[in-house]
C-alpha cells in the first residue's frame, strides 16, 4: 500500500482493518495464519476474498512499520499507545506515509491537493484515475484510487461524500498543531505559520506559494477557525496570506494565526 516506487493501492486493507489486525497480532504473538484465523472469527463468512483482505492488511501494517514477521511469528514493534485509538494511529501513519515522497500514495495525494475544485468535477473514481495519469502520475488505475480514497480521507486530507472527495485538510492540520510546540494564544505571523505547515506537511507545498493557498489547505484553516481551534486575524498594515477565494466568506486572507487549542 505504501511501498516506494511501486505502490499498489488496493482497496481491501482500509485503515480500520489495518488497525484491527495490528491490535489482534499485538496480543497474539502467533503466525500469520494464526492472525488470519483469529480475524475470521469476527467475520460472518470466511471467503477467499476476506482471507486475502486480512493477509494484505497484515502486509500493509508491515509496510507501515507496525508489525514485524520474525521466526515465523507476527508481532507488534510499536508502542501500545499507537494502537490504542484512531487518533494516535492516524498521527503515526501520517508521519510515516508523508515522509516518503516517492510512493504513488504521496504523489496522488500531492496532485489531489493542488487540483483544487477541479477534482470535484470528475464524475467517478475512474475519471480521477485517468486525470492523474494524464497529469503524469504513472500506473494509477481506478482500483488504486479506490484504495487511496479511504486512507487519504482517514488521514485528514479530504471528506468522502458519496463519490466525491471534498478537499479539506482540517484534521491533518489540527493533528500537526497538536504535535507542535506552538504556545496557546501566541500570535504567529501568517508567513511563518505557512512555512511551518509546508515543512511539516510536504504534500501540500507543490504548486502553492507562501502567499496563496490551495483549496484543501484553505478549507482546513477556515474550519479550524470556525471550530475555535485557531483564529485567523486580518491586520491590514501587515503582510497577508491569501486563502483560496470563496464568494461570500468573510475571511479570504489573514496576517496572523493564533493557536486557541
Amino acid at each position: 500500500m505504501f511501498k516506494e516506487h511501486y505502490d499498489n493501492m488496493r482497496p481491501g486493507p482500509t485503515p480500520e482493518r489495518v488497525l484491527a489486525v495490528s491490535k489482534l497480532a499485538a496480543c497474539m504473538n502467533g503466525t500469520k495464519d494464526d492472525v488470519i484465523k483469529a480475524s475470521l472469527l469476527y467475520m460472518q463468512n470466511s471467503t477467499a476474498s476476506e482471507i486475502d483482505t486480512i493477509r494484505k492488511s497484515i502486509d500493509t501494517a508491515k509496510e507501515l512499520g507496525i508489525l514485524e514477521e520474525k521466526d515465523g511469528k507476527i508481532k507488534s514493534i510499536v508502542d501500545d499507545k499507537i494502537l490504542s485509538n484512531y487518533n494516535t494511529f492516524r498521527k503515526y501513519v501520517s508521519k510515516r506515509v508523508f515522509a516518503t515522497t516517492s510512493t504513488s500514495f504521496f504523489k496522488v495525494t500531492e496532485w489531489y491537493i493542488n487540483k483544487n475544485e477541479k477534482i470535484m468535477e470528475k464524475e467517478n473514481w475512474e475519471a480521477i484515475a485517468a486525470s492523474a495519469v494524464a497529469d503524469g502520475i504513472e500506473n494509477i488505475s481506478e482500483n488504486d484510487i479506490l484504495g487511496w480514497r479511504f486512507w487519504v480521507s482517514f488521514l485528514g486530507i479530504g471528506y468522502l461524500h458519496n463519490k466525491t472527495l471534498i478537499p479539506n485538510m482540517y484534521i491533518r492540520i489540527n493533528d500537526l498543531i497538536e504535535l507542535a510546540d506552538w504556545e496557546t494564544n501566541d500570535r504567529i505571523p501568517a508567513n511563518e505559520f505557512i512555512k511551518w505547515l509546508y515543512s511539516n506537511a510536504p504534500e501540500c507545498k507543490k504548486n502553492s506559494t507562501e502567499i496563496t493557498l490551495s483549496l484543501a489547505v484553505s478549507n482546513g484553516l477556515r474550519a479550524l477557525h470556525e471550530q475555535d481551534k485557531i483564529e485567523l486575524i486580518v491586520q491590514r498594515d501587515a503582510n497577508r496570506v491569501r486563502l483560496y477565494p470563496i464568494d461570500g466568506y468573510p475571511i479570504n486572507d489573514f496576517s496572523h494565526v493564533v493557536i486557541r487549542g
